[in-house]
């Protein structure tokens, strides 16, 4: 299909500001969650930190290697299952701190498999 260029960049500007819309409240639940549940914001941090740790632990070439990533991931598990926890605990479904998104099969960004998303097409007619 052959699309109108003015059309389009309308289209991908509404999407755009979907998705901005999206990241706004994604980042309202996150201060208000860290500021109500501060524990959670502590466990964020500690997430992020086990990335760190991955790589470092993967570029390390240690002989150790299986035993640690597998150390990682069960802490990994348990951080999340106690995220989830307190989330529930204080009355909030499990993914209330999930990145927010219009469109689940692109994310967002109107492009699915290397064409036109949905989504876009939608908006775009």
């Amino acid at each position: 299909m052959a699309y109108d260029g003015k059309t389009l960049a309308r289209a991908r500007a509404r999407l755009e500001g979907n998705k901005a819309a999206n990241q706004a409240e994604h980042q309202r639940r996150l201060s208000h969650i860290y500021s109500t549940i501060p524990e959670i914001e502590q466990i964020d941090a500690q997430l992020r930190g086990q990335m760190a740790q991955l790589v470092r632990l993967t570029l390390s070439g240690a002989r150790d290697l299986d035993q640690k990533l597998s150390t990682l991931k069960n802490s990994n598990l348990d951080l999340q299952m106690r995220k989830a926890e307190l989330l529930t605990e204080h009355g909030y479904p499990m993914d209330y701190l999930e990145e927010i998104v219009s469109c689940p099969r692109c994310h967002d960004t109107g492009i699915d498999h290397g064409g036109v998303c949905s989504c876009l097409e939608t908006l775009y007619n």
